[in-house]
């Protein structure tokens, strides 16, 4: 589960929100962006989902899973501190399978670059979540 918090909208402590953010946001005093708020079927009081948050999550999640992918194939037990190859020996079917190295790092960026392009469409500081998108991105282990 992803979660985007704003503790207080008004401080500038992270982002700074676009007018049609701000007034969701003014609506509920402490607010949690959360992606498929919990998936619970129980909305809870002061959640408020921006798709936009949602999308970003969501993209940024897939393109971590599809990294992952590749990291387990590509890497070391020493670069990684953890032991590779498990989705292979137990034959699942893995991005890595499906769409090989260059089909995978091909659709890292595009779902990279859409997670950071998406965020410009309800806020006006992205520039941390930017960056974290393109860590993430390339991360090595």
């Amino acid at each position: 589960m992803s979660v985007l918090l704003i503790p207080n909208p008004t401080k500038d402590e992270g982002l700074t929100v676009t007018r049609r953010a701000a007034q969701i946001l003014q609506q509920g005093g402490q607010t949690v962006l959360m992606p498929d708020a919990l998936q619970s079927g129980q909305p809870l009081p002061g959640v408020v989902c921006l798709p936009e948050a949602d999308a970003y999550a969501k993209a940024l999640g897939l393109a971590f899973q599809l990294r992952d992918d590749m990291l387990d194939v590509l890497s070391t037990a020493e670069e990684l501190g953890k032991p590779i190859g498990s989705d292979l020996e137990e034959n699942k079917n893995t991005y890595m399978v499906l769409m090989g190295r260059e089909g995978c790092e091909k659709t890292i960026a595009k779902l990279t670059d859409f997670a950071k392009n998406v965020l410009d469409e309800a806020f006006e500081d992205t520039a941390f979540l930017k960056e974290l998108a393109d860590a993430l991105s390339i991360r090595e282990k």
